[in-house]
Order: structure tokens, then C-alpha cells, then sequence
């Protein structure tokens, strides 16, 4: 129906020992979209389309400086939940705790030192 299109199938879900659990798809993307219909997906690649863009824009910036071992930690650990994330459901799943702390961190890292990076 239009409305589970438009705006998902986020139901009532319950744990492996409940009485009742939703079915989401493995691989996050379309689990996304399941769970969250075309709003929710275009919300989220939006998301993930411009903090992917500032993460190689930080290491690009910090390069040689007392920050390119974060923004690499930060950079390695987005890509590797995103190639997880054909394999599972990262991104509706508990592991959206670090997926905030990549961002967090990334914000921190752009508002902080955007005009003056220190060299070491």
C-alpha cells in the first residue's frame, strides 16, 4: 500500500524472545527502506551522502597535522560499517551508537579546527 511505501513498515518489534518480531531485510539499505519507506531512505542516503563527503573532506584538511590519526580512525570505521552494512542491518540496529560517535566526532573535528589546524 502507498503509505507502506511512502513511509514504511516500522512496527511493534520485539526481541528474539518476544512474541513477535518484524522481519527487515539483511542488507541495511533495503532494510532501511522496509522499515522506513521512500521518505526515511532518501532521508538517510541524504544523511550518509554528506557526512561521507565531510569525512574525506577532514582528511584531506588534516593531513600531516596532530588529526590525521582520528580522522583516519573516524574514516576507516564509517567505511567498514558501510561495507558491513551489506552483510547485516548496521544502520537500524544498536551499532547506530557508533555510527552517532563517527559523526560527533566528525562535527567536532569540521567546527572546531576549520579555520586554524594545527601542525605538529
Amino acid at each position: 500500500d502507498l503509505r507502506s511505501i511512502l513511509f514504511g513498515n516500522l512496527g511493534t518489534l520485539y526481541d528474539f524472545l518476544g512474541a513477535e518480531m518484524e522481519i527487515a531485510p539483511h542488507i541495511s539499505i533495503f532494510g532501511i527502506y522496509y522499515l522506513f519507506g521512500i521518505v526515511g531512505l532518501s532521508t538517510f542516503i541524504a544523511f550518509f551522502v554528506y557526512y561521507t563527503k565531510m569525512i574525506i573532506g577532514n582528511l584531506k584538511k588534516y593531513r600531516n597535522t596532530h588529526l590525521e590519526f582520528l580522522t583516519i580512525a573516524i574514516a576507516r570505521l564509517w567505511f567498514t560499517l558501510f561495507a558491513i552494512s551489506f552483510f547485516g542491518g548496521v544502520y537500524y540496529s544498536a551499532l547506530c551508537l557508533i555510527i552517532t560517535f563517527i559523526i560527533a566526532s566528525s562535527i567536532l573535528l569540521k567546527r572546531r579546527y576549520l579555520h586554524e589546524p594545527v601542525k605538529d
